[in-house]
């Protein structure tokens, strides 16, 4: 696409069930497939394989972010310009990546992320809204430090720019699934140009993983990146600010 290579990334924990579908839908536009693999036992492993992708190991832990991270490693060790993930499991549309490839392509964006709660191709009961109103609220959250406002900053949809994969790589530290909370604020804290634009959604394929406990576990980090996000002269007017009027 526009003389673009990418990179699709595919992150695995057991989806052997989802991982066929997944396959047969990437276009030929889409020059090589990796499956970054969390330690899978059910065979998604094997039947990527067979299907044609690239398949990785994870490094660092068994979590998503470790996924993402060792992703982002083999990916700086090829030729493409572009890395592009989506979640395994159905959920996402291929093809609505097109739009997101074309920001890079044309130089307006490093980094997009395809929002779900701004879609009007939302799948029936693919949201619930308490999922939806979770995952906007978080979003305007973490978008205050920014000053910018975004919608769903904990989308399974992430375009990449080479450049930006290149800065955000050294400072990712998330081990699971706090890692687009930390992508999204570390790149914005970077200079990192970031846009995001509208996909499709559907039900996904097979039972989530994401717990109430790893649930309960996000709102602790969604706290430390909304503090995180703020930029040092924040901190230090917020001190003189106290300071001032405690004297005064």
């Amino acid at each position: 696409m526009n003389d673009l290579s990418i990179l699709l990334l595919l992150p695995t924990s057991n989806e052997v069930e989802a991982i066929e579908p997944v396959m047969n839908e990437v276009p030929d536009w889409i020059n090589e497939v990796m499956v970054v693999d969390g330690g899978s036992t059910d065979g998604t492993r094997e039947k990527a394989e067979e299907l044609g992708a690239k398949v990785v190991l994870q490094r660092y832990g068994k979590g998503k972010g470790c996924g993402v991270r060792t992703a982002m490693e083999e990916f700086l060790q090829t030729t493409h310009d572009v890395l592009l993930m989506i979640d395994t499991d159905g959920t996402c549309v291929i093809e609505d990546t097109k739009v997101m490839i074309r920001k890079i392509a044309d130089g307006t964006a490093d980094i997009v992320i395809g929002t779900r709660i701004r879609s009007k191709k939302r799948d029936k009961g693919s949201m619930p809204f308490i999922v939806w109103f979770g995952n906007y609220l978080t979003s305007i959250i973490l978008s205050i430090p920014h000053l910018r406002l975004y919608s769903d900053v904990q989308s399974p949809y992430w375009a990449f720019s080479r450049n930006a994969v290149e800065q955000l790589l050294p400072k990712l530290k998330a081990s699971k699934f706090e890692i687009e909370l930390e992508m999204f604020t570390k790149a914005m804290k970077s200079g990192i140009r970031v846009s995001e634009v509208p996909v499709g959604y559907r039900s996904r394929i097979g039972h989530t993983k994401f717990s109430i406990m790893l649930r309960l576990r996000s709102v602790g980090f969604i706290l430390y990146y909304f503090l995180y996000g703020f930029r040092w002269w924040f901190w230090i007017l917020l001190i003189a600010f106290i300071g001032a009027y405690h004297y005064f």
